[in-house]
């Protein structure tokens, strides 16, 4: 009788350890900076491009720089307590120098740009005035590097073949701002 009585306390108590060490860390980062280039979605994936892209494949690397600020707890698992960030980017503003697709230069294209985070399925369009969260969750790589290094805005539109330079803004929930422009880029 002790047995029966003794193997499910026994078991209780061992579902209560191993739910006890579910997330038990919290890793917290901020962003510290933003750099541009140019990428070329012909291989699947983004890489890197230099001074002509066709325009039907192009798209804008935001490098971030994620700086991390706070870590407690024993381990970390990314896929049930994933980082934090503890300034979000509050808005994100693309223009162009030239007339880009109808917007006047200097004006917001964020609408012709949508948000590639490592997956297609995971796609989101960046909208004028509104902030993204970035996130590593897709990437290959993410179980050893949690903090979204970099997104993609990938050309949702075709614009009309010529030279174009892009121009970035990132405001930050604290009040940092980040500026940085890509160098001229011929799309065909």
């Amino acid at each position: 009788m002790k047995i029966k009585v003794g193997l499910p306390i026994l078991l209780f108590l061992f579902s209560i350890f191993l739910i006890s060490c579910e997330g038990d860390q919290t890793v917290k980062f901020r962003f510290t900076g933003l750099d541009l280039d140019h990428v070329n979605s012909a291989p699947g994936l983004p890489v890197i491009a230099h001074d002509s892209v066709p325009k039907k494949l192009y798209g804008i690397r935001l490098y971030l720089y994620p700086a991390e600020t706070y870590r407690k707890g024993r381990y970390f698992d990314p896929y049930e307590a994933p980082p934090i960030n503890e300034d979000p980017i509050t808005k994100l503003t693309v223009w162009c120098d030239s007339t880009f697709n109808g917007a006047a230069p200097g004006t917001p294209v964020n609408n012709q740009f949508l948000l590639f985070q490592g997956s297609y399925l995971h796609m989101d369009t960046l909208e004028i005035g509104k902030g993204i969260d970035p996130t590593a969750r897709y990437r290959e790589d993410f179980e050893k590097n949690n903090f979204p290094e970099y997104v993609d805005l990938l050309l949702r539109t075709e614009p009309t073949n010529g030279n174009y330079k892009f121009h970035v803004e990132m405001r930050l929930y604290n009040g940092a701002v980040y500026t940085d422009s890509t160098t001229n880029v011929k799309l065909y």
